[in-house]
This record gives structure tokens, sequence and C-alpha cells, in this order.
């Protein structure tokens, strides 16, 4: 299938990441926006929608920098 287009779907993508945070103890005030501050589901769909190359590198530091450190080697 030499001409096939790989297909991506963001949304389960993200709610995969959501299911492992919560199964392993992050808390919704982590996981979800709580007063204006990102949650790790804010700084999923940034890293994940990322238009340039420059703005994921950007997007995956902020998240990796959000997470405990088994975290940033699933990511």
């Amino acid at each position: 299938m030499p001409n096939s287009q790989l297909q991506f779907c963001i949304w389960h993508a993200a709610e995969a990441m959501r299911k492992r945070w919560r199964q392993i103890g992050y808390t919704s005030a982590q996981i979800d926006e709580i007063e204006d501050k990102p949650g790790l589901t804010d700084l999923t769909y940034q890293y994940l929608k990322s238009p340039t190359l420059t703005d994921l590198a950007a997007n995956r530091e902020r998240l990796l920098a959000a997470l405990k450190s088994a975290e940033v080697r699933y990511i």
C-alpha cells in the first residue's frame, strides 16, 4: 500500500494519555485546566496539534516539564 496515507486521531491519542494519567494517580487538578492554568490535557493537545517542528519541540518540553519522570519516558 505505497500510496496509502497514515491517519492520526488526536482525540484518541489524548484520551489514551488521560486514561494513563488517571490510572497512575494524577489528580483532576493536574489533568484538567484549573483557574486558567493549563492542565496535562491542554498541554497534550498543544503538543499533538503543533503546526511546526519548532512548536512541536517547545510544546513537548512544556508537557514533559509537567510530568513525573516515569511519564517523561512514556512520552
